[in-house]
């Protein structure tokens, strides 16, 4: 997936371009623990959405203790993407021709998406530079629209933002 760099210096431009992958096996949990509503959301604001394109704030490093993959410090690495999206998605489960299609609702009132992404700390050979682990909503921000309520206690730092 494609994302404004956590490096860019002017994100409303958009210029300089991530890329970010996501494990076949986080997806394939997803739905094997039944959780139909995440796997709609990483395909509605994710991958089909241009979520990671649109988003309003980046921030880097989560403030609390995180093991990852044998990395103790990967809590270090997080990089957070964050906005307010219109709408969620859910799958269609009626009877029909359009059973399993993405279906649109209205997002969750006061919530944003986040989106937590693992840094490499090497980029690969398809040129990417961060691992997808995470996305979820979260209770959004009073005094900074699209961020997630408590991001200076939550986050290390904030990257950049869309607007001030």
């Amino acid at each position: 997936m494609e994302a404004l760099s956590p490096e860019d210096k002017d994100p409303p431009e958009g210029k300089n371009i991530a890329k970010f992958g996501v494990p076949l096996a986080l997806l394939e949990n997803l739905r094997n623990q039944r959780l139909p509503t995440a796997l709609a959301d990483f395909f509605g604001n994710i991958k089909n959405g241009n979520g990671l394109i649109l988003t309003e704030h980046v921030f880097s490093g989560l403030d609390r203790g995180m093991y990852h993959d044998g990395d103790p410090e990967s809590d270090r690495r997080m990089l957070i993407y964050s906005r307010k999206p219109k709408f969620c998605w859910r799958f269609d489960t009626e009877p029909g021709r359009n059973r399993g299609n993405l279906v649109r609702e209205d997002a969750p009132h006061g919530r944003v998406f986040v989106v937590l992404i693992q840094q490499l700390e090497t980029i690969d050979d398809e040129g990417v530079s961060g691992i997808i682990r995470r996305w979820n909503w979260i209770r959004e921000a009073v005094g900074l629209p699209g961020a997630p309520i408590e991001y200076d206690d939550r986050y290390y730092k904030r990257l950049w933002s869309r607007t001030s």
